[in-house]
């Protein structure tokens, strides 16, 4: 038998005043090296097995359904085996030694032949589900025993990178609550443990297309059940635990401008380096808001330019997420030509490091080969001069320099900022401790006027046209004509030991590559397109880092995007596959 360690930390989970605090459980078992949590199943899933019914002793099991009585109940364990360990990352063997069989309903006892062939896989407690449990089947896979009650189990990992701010697991109110479990702490003792659940329990169906997905939250959408706290101390003591989740979007006029970021990175591999922009900052980066979510249930930065993207492991997995976010059912199985024009600004084409260069000329060959086309090169501040709009004298960077800072900063100071140091000081009697770069924003957000909100908007709008008539316009039906391809990353490490001279002081001003998608509503796919070679200043030998690409699409073209990208991935073999 497995020995199994046992901790249990008590909790409550802080609820309105006019409720009754409820006491719950974060169980930790220990199998080996791996450290799992044990989330409760309801009552009705107690076993009557004495077998299990008297174990004081948490132990880990198999549920497998057996569906005809007839076959082989060895072949069909082993292949269930089999199966599990390929397929999910808390299954293991550890959990084979007890397993409870699903079995039919003329299906009582198991034979002697039976129980002797399943000892010869290593088991050594089998038992059945009476079928009177049938209609409460269970889903495949692992499982926990303890004083015959079963509880499902979810690994624990822990976040050494700390990329979070809260695990959090189901509740039995329709929401989640966070799980108070630690793990790893002779390895990583400030690292927070985030459990995940077995991917076996769940079976993706037509109704239920998104089952099994592991999703991460940015903190400032609510959660219910869980604190919203916008990665602030303040902001979070302010605030009570939610009591609703946020509503996913609201009607908009305006069609998606997302960006999403795909990041196949073994994050432990990263050298002690900052994430490469724009994945250093872990977050989707702006653009113009369109399907935004609710004000009541989400913290918004700026209502104008807030919008919903993400952040996948590969392509595939994206298409799946942006149908969820963004389509709907008419959408569901929507096909979509290819694009039949391939846009390179030589404003940004090519870079100066040749090794970068040289894997993006690859991978826009690949692009241009999928496509069937050759590229078109064309130079967006030559393009402005030759297209002016009416009225304007100043170059495409003069004129856009104060375009997004005029437009956004007022709004997130009186919306944001000004709000939330007011109620904070009310209450608590001080103002807020903030950090420097939020500090830099209080003193700098007010200084922007209405008057210089109103141009900025305007500016926006003379963008609009202009991007829209001679570089790319919007889709139709959802289909873009035209993708544009930018560089995102420049071939250098960057270090996280590298101190700044002090916070940054970032107001927007400017005019960037990464300008061009959200200035014009247009979704954007950035992705690592291979890898480049450095000599690591830790290791001393060669090291790799990812070499990224961004994929731009017309405005209202987010699914077509994501679909593009997902079969332009299907079709080739970039050479960022080495980083799966």
């Amino acid at each position: 038998m497995v020995a199994a360690t046992l901790f249990i930390l008590l909790a409550a989970v802080q609820l309105p005043a006019a409720m009754l605090t409820t006491p719950y459980m974060s169980t930790v078992i220990r199998l080996g090296e791996v450290a799992c949590y044990m989330h409760p199943l309801p009552d009705e899933y107690k076993l009557e097995s004495p077998a299990f019914d008297k174990s004081p002793v948490a132990l880990p099991c198999t549920v497998v359904a057996l569906q005809d009585p007839k076959l082989n109940l060895a072949q069909e364990l082993q292949s269930a085996f089999d199966v599990f360990a390929q397929a999910d990352d808390v299954w293991s063997a550890d959990f084979s030694e007890n397993v409870i069989i699903q079995a039919p309903e003329d299906l009582h006892t198991l034979s002697k032949s039976q129980k002797v062939a399943a000892q010869e896989l290593g088991i050594t407690n089998l038992r059945l589900i009476p079928a009177s449990l049938a209609q409460n089947k269970l889903p495949p896979g692992p499982y926990f025993v303890h004083y015959g009650r079963l509880y499902q189990a979810y690994r624990l990992y822990p976040d050494s990178a700390g990329a979070f701010m809260v695990s959090a697991v189901t509740d039995d109110d329709d929401g989640f609550r966070p799980i108070d479990a630690a793990a790893y702490g002779e390895q990583f003792p400030s690292a927070l443990t985030v459990a995940v659940p077995s991917r076996l329990y769940y079976n993706k169906t037509e109704t239920k297309p998104y089952a099994g997905l592991r999703l991460a939250i940015k903190d400032i959408i609510d959660v219910k059940g869980l604190k919203t706290g916008a990665s602030s101390r303040a902001y979070t003591e302010l605030h009570p635990v939610r009591e609703e989740t946020a509503e996913t979007f609201a009607d908009s006029e305006w069609p998606t401008g997302w960006t999403f970021l795909l990041a196949p990175i073994p994050w432990e591999a990263l050298d002690h380096q900052l994430l490469p922009m724009p994945s250093s900052r872990c977050v989707p980066r702006w653009g113009r808001q369109a399907q935004t979510v609710s004000s009541r249930t989400a913290l918004s930065n700026n209502r104008k330019w807030d919008t919903i993207g993400g952040f996948a492991r590969s392509a595939a997995e994206y298409q799946v997420l942006a149908q969820a976010l963004y389509g709907s059912a008419e959408t569901a199985n929507k096909t979509y030509e290819k694009p039949v024009t391939l846009i390179c600004p030589s404003d940004y084409w090519p870079v100066q490091d040749e090794a970068s260069q040289e894997v993006f000329e690859t991978f826009i060959v690949r692009v241009e080969n999928f496509l069937g086309i050759k590229r078109t090169n064309i130079h967006l501040a030559d393009t402005w001069e030759k297209h002016r709009p009416d009225g304007v004298d100043e170059s495409l960077s003069e004129y856009m320099h104060s375009a997004f800072a005029w437009s956004a900063n007022r709004d997130q100071w009186l919306g944001l900022l000004k709000p939330f140091i007011d109620e904070y000081t009310e209450k608590m009697g001080k103002p807020p401790v903030l950090n420097p770069q939020i500090r830099f924003k209080v003193e700098y957000t007010p200084t922007v006027t209405k008057e210089q909100q109103v141009e900025g908007g305007r500016r926006l709008k003379v963008y609009h046209d202009w991007f829209y008539q001679h570089i790319m316009p919007p889709a139709e039906d959802g289909h873009s004509s035209s993708v544009m391809v930018l560089p995102w990353t420049t071939g250098k490490p960057d270090y996280r030991d590298t101190y700044k001279a002090g916070p940054q002081q970032f107001t927007g001003e400017g005019f960037f590559f990464y300008n061009i998608g959200p200035y014009g509503n247009c979704p954007e796919i950035i992705f690592p397109a291979g890898s480049t070679p450095y000599i690591s200043k830790y290791t001393g030998r060669e090291e790799q880092l990812p070499a990224a690409l961004g994929l731009i699409g017309a405005r209202g073209s987010d699914l077509m995007l994501a679909d593009f990208v997902s079969k332009l991935f299907e079709s080739t073999v970039p050479d960022w596959a080495e980083f799966e």
